[in-house]
């Protein structure tokens, strides 16, 4: 066992040093790469190593690797929206603000936000799930697959740089009066380390007939 890692971190530290590039189309999933470096991570590999492996495997623009710097990704709540009511068709209905700022000392990128629908009634009541930033473009609206969602992201923060997020919602023209929706974020997957506490909690919204 111990020879056949000994190759394996061979290998790697070889495409680290070397620089040797991989397809784009042979990327791993930012999950398996991160299991690949957190290995090197717990056998003393240095940051040049870690980054090298990191770039093979994933390709030039795909961040930092986990353990190549030093603090972390904070979050923390912002202004949350009132807990207003909505009527069927409503587009683009916030749930909840957080702010994100990147306190290591390298570019952080965040690859997904999970949101999930805790409120009392149908998930069927919401159509669509995006994440809207100042400065930045809504994402494309995705549906829940049972009560949550991961919405895609492609946001990079600079050394010190902070970022606010609103996630918000359409809500189906079907959608049941009398029935509540609550949006909150459960999960963010980044390059880095995340530090705050989970669930950022959203606004809850109840169903109106109409106006």
């Amino acid at each position: 066992m111990r020879r056949v890692t000994s190759h394996i971190l061979g290998a790697l530290f070889l495409v680290g040093v070397c620089g040797f590039a991989v397809p784009a189309q042979a990327a791993l999933a930012p999950g398996q790469a991160n299991a690949i470096v957190l290995l090197l991570v717990s056998f003393g590999a240095d940051d040049a190593t870690i980054a090298g492996v990191w770039r093979a495997l994933m390709g030039s623009s795909a961040g930092v690797a986990p353990g190549a710097h030093s603090g972390s990704l904070s979050f923390v709540e912002a202004t949350r929206p009132d807990n207003t009511s909505v009527v069927p068709g409503d587009s683009a209905v916030p749930f909840t603000t957080f702010a994100l700022t990147n306190s290591t000392n390298a570019p952080a990128t965040i690859y997904s936000i999970t949101v999930e629908q805790t409120g009392k009634g149908k998930n069927t009541n919401v159509e669509g799930v995006m994440v809207v930033g100042a400065n930045t473009a809504a994402s494309t609206p995705k549906s829940l697959s049972g009560s949550q969602v991961d919405l895609d992201s492609a946001i990079i923060l600079s050394p010190g740089q902070s970022i606010t997020l609103t996630v918000a919602a359409n809500i189906s023209a079907k959608a049941k009066a009398g029935q509540k929706v609550q949006l909150e974020v459960v999960a963010i997957n980044a390059s880095v380390p995340i530090k705050g506490d989970l669930p950022i909690l959203g606004s809850t919204r109840s169903i109106k007939r109409s106006r």
